[in-house]
């Protein structure tokens, strides 16, 4: 990421003497109402026809008059909370553009991404059990479309929404990566992302949970022919904890700014990792050892012991 470039960001609501979001008409009370009462109308607003033309948004978005929503460049969320809304915009356009730059995608494609921050419980329970991978997670993703579970700021404080944006921005740079270094980087980069983000707020964010150190552990080659996410739970935690390590290991050796490049030879010219890692950077046999090394012991040290 470019520490260097300062954070910029573009209000997209009006704001009432208080400084509270002001909503677009369609979000005011009586909009919202006369959407909830006719919602089978033609006639009904673009930007209501447009939330129920997404696939999640029919499931997520029943009552329009429950939810609030604005949008900035082509990052647009829906929040049940409206306090959380202008926040997590802010931080969704912030991470969208840090994400963009990781994996080579243009900052202002023309392809969107929604968010929508769910505050129900049960609506949240019924989404997860439809399109999770696991019964533990607080976000997933569908095509450009995000859900994550955001009852309050702390949650939303979270590496969720910047981790769900690495996977669509990868999906859209049209990236076939295998599925590891897709994890990985969503896991690496979508916390590294949140917490600059935050740290420019002065926030305090807590520190990251620690990876589980059992095992067995798969070996590099293993690791990278993996396809389909494990179902049992401890081996998919496995799973998350090398594949992230795989991508730390990758950072160290190569850098962030080439990141982008590196997953362009493997996702889109289909080159092989060793392949890359050899014959684009460099890399010997110690620095290929190194990284076995890192992606298959349970230290949770990430240390360049190949110099």
């Amino acid at each position: 990421m470019d520490k260097d470039e300062p954070m910029k960001r573009k209000r997209s609501q009006t704001r009432d003497e208080k400084g509270r979001c002001v909503p677009p008409f369609w979000r005011s009370g009586l909009a919202a109402l006369l959407l909830g009462l006719l919602p089978g109308m033609t006639g009904c607003s673009d930007v209501y026809r447009e939330v129920l033309d997404r696939p999640l948004g029919r499931e997520v978005i029943r009552d329009p008059s429950a939810w609030w929503g604005a949008t900035e460049g082509n990052a647009t969320v829906y929040a049940q909370n409206p306090e959380l809304l202008q926040e997590a915009l802010d931080k969704i356009s912030f991470s969208r553009t840090r994400a963009a730059r990781l994996v080579g995608a243009p900052v202002e494609a023309e392809q969107d991404v929604c968010f929508y921050l769910v505050q129900d419980e049960a609506l949240w329970r019924e989404l997860s059990q439809k399109y999770a991978i696991h019964s533990n997670t607080v976000s997933l993703a569908v095509g450009n479309e995000v859900v994550c579970l955001a009852r309050t700021r702390e949650e939303l404080v979270g590496d969720a929404a910047p981790h769900e944006l690495m996977h669509v921005l990868m999906q859209q740079a049209g990236l076939r990566l295998p599925l590891a270094i897709e994890e990985g980087m969503a896991l690496h980069f979508g916390w590294e992302i949140n917490l600059e983000y935050h740290l420019s707020c002065g926030d305090i964010v807590q520190k990251k949970k620690s990876r589980p150190s059992g095992g067995p552990w798969m070996g590099l080659d293993a690791l990278l022919q993996v396809t389909a996410y494990p179902r049992e739970p401890e081996a998919l935690l496995l799973f998350y904890a090398q594949s992230e390590r795989l991508v730390q290991a990758v950072n160290e050796l190569i850098g962030t700014p080439a990141m982008a490049d590196f997953l362009r030879q493997i996702g889109v010219v289909g080159r092989g990792f060793r392949e890359v890692l050899t014959e684009e950077y460099g890399c010997g046999a110690e620095q290929t050892a190194w990284v076995e090394r890192v992606v298959s012991a349970p230290s949770e040290i990430v240390d360049k012991s190949y110099e």
